[in-house]
């Protein structure tokens, strides 16, 4: 089996770490905004057992809100950004012009991932006992990054040379 092959079958890594873990990250700092770090955590106690849980329920946190906003985030690209899909999966299917398909993939993770947090603060609202105005602060901004990041989607997509659209038809 070829590098090519095996690198094919490896999910997006980008994808876990933009779109699950990192706004997980955000759920567990959100957490620690409202109940506090506790301050039985030091350098000398903190284990390597305990950040990996805590790494562990990011990416389940950010796992549980990604279908959820990549929903979203289609919707807007078919209703608001006008995303050309269709360029996009002909160039991946037939293979050619590797590195655009993942710059665009990449910036789709991004938005997500933004997507996510935004989800997460919002959901956070619920949860809070401590002044809200940062979260919806934070929660305007993740909405103004994900629209952002799906133009920069659709503007990757958009350098990808038109050829794979017209063989698939």
């Amino acid at each position: 089996m070829s590098g090519d092959t095996i690198a094919q079958k490896i999910p997006d890594v980008h994808f876990d770490w933009y779109a699950r873990f990192l706004p997980g990250i955000i759920a567990i700092g959100l957490f620690f905004v409202d109940v506090g770090f506790p301050k039985s955590l030091t350098s000398d106690t903190v284990s390597w057992d305990l950040l990996l849980g805590w790494a562990f329920f990011a990416y389940v946190a950010g796992h549980l809100v990604q279908p959820l906003s990549s929903d979203i985030i289609k919707l807007l690209e078919r209703k608001v950004v006008k995303v050309d899909r269709a360029r996009y999966d002909a160039a991946k299917q037939a293979g050619t012009h590797a590195h655009l398909v993942a710059l665009a993939s990449k910036a789709y993770a991004e938005a997500a991932g933004m997507c996510s947090a935004a989800i997460l603060v919002c959901m956070s609202f619920a949860f809070s006992h401590t002044e809200s105005t940062f979260r919806l602060v934070a929660f305007a901004y993740l909405l103004y990054a994900t629209h952002e990041r799906i133009r920069a989607t659709k503007s990757k997509i958009a350098k990808i040379p038109t050829q794979e659209v017209a063989l698939q038809q």
